[in-house]
This record gives C-alpha cells, structure tokens and sequence, in this order.
C-alpha cells in the first residue's frame, strides 16, 4: 500500500488498550489510516467525523457482543458498504455474530491481521466496483 491519504480507513474498536494499540500499530505501519476506538459510543463518533471512506471495522466481541451486536448494526446503518471483521478469544460458534460477518480468532498474528485487512477491503472495493457498473448499465 503505498500511502495511507490514498487508502480506505479502517476503524478498530477494542475496550482493551494493549491491543487497540498493537492493532493500531501493525495496521498503521502496513501504509492504513487507522481509527482507534476504546468503545461503542467512541467508534459511532469517529465514524460520524470523517470525510472518507472506512472499509473495514474491526470489532472485539468484548465492545460489540456484549451489547447484542448493536454496535454493528449501527456502524452498518452508517456506512451501508463497510465490512465488518469480528475479533475474539472465544469461539466464533459461541458467539451472536450477524449473518455474513466475518471473524477474526485472537490471539492473531500481525499477519494474519494484514490479510484479513486486506481481504475486507478488496472485498469493499470490488463491491463498490460493482455498485458502480451496475448504475451504469442501468442509465441511473
């Protein structure tokens, strides 16, 4: 990637600061512009600021389960095209996820994050792709 101006944001809410930095820090370093959230109420206002796109956010279970997935579907009714990449240290079938979310296990590897990061958004940019071809074959 070359530069995180020209990149999609990716917003990352965890209520455990150690690893909102650590996921911070390896996102930032790969060339995303990050947004770091310690909370619910702390990602809707940073998503309700900016100007640009964020493809992906990565929501620990601990911020968004707990509340019975409210949190995700706010961010999806804020940003229809968003994806949604779930991360925690319980296993993916005990836990309340939404249809179609994606889930990352922790512990993970900066890595394994990366990638995971890296299909969200190329999964967000060929939606977007699509979206587009189809207003035009359609005359709209």
């Amino acid at each position: 990637m070359s530069s995180a101006a020209h990149s999609p944001a990716v917003l990352v809410v965890d209520d455990e600061a150690a690893v909102l930095t650590v996921v911070q820090r390896a996102l930032e370093n790969t060339g995303y512009r990050v947004l770091a959230a310690a909370g619910a109420g702390d990602a809707l206002d940073l998503l309700g600021s900016v100007d640009r796109d964020v493809a992906v956010a990565i929501v620990d279970c601990g911020v968004s389960c707990n509340e019975g997935s409210e949190l995700t579907a706010q961010l999806r009714g804020m940003a229809p095209g968003m994806r949604i990449l779930m991360t925690s240290g319980r296993p993916a079938e005990t836990l309340p996820l939404a249809p179609g979310t994606r889930f990352l296990a922790k512990p993970f590897t900066p890595q394994t994050l990366r990638q995971a990061v890296l299909g969200e958004i190329l999964a967000y940019e060929a939606a977007r792709v699509m979206a587009r071809v189809a207003r035009r074959s359609s005359g709209a």
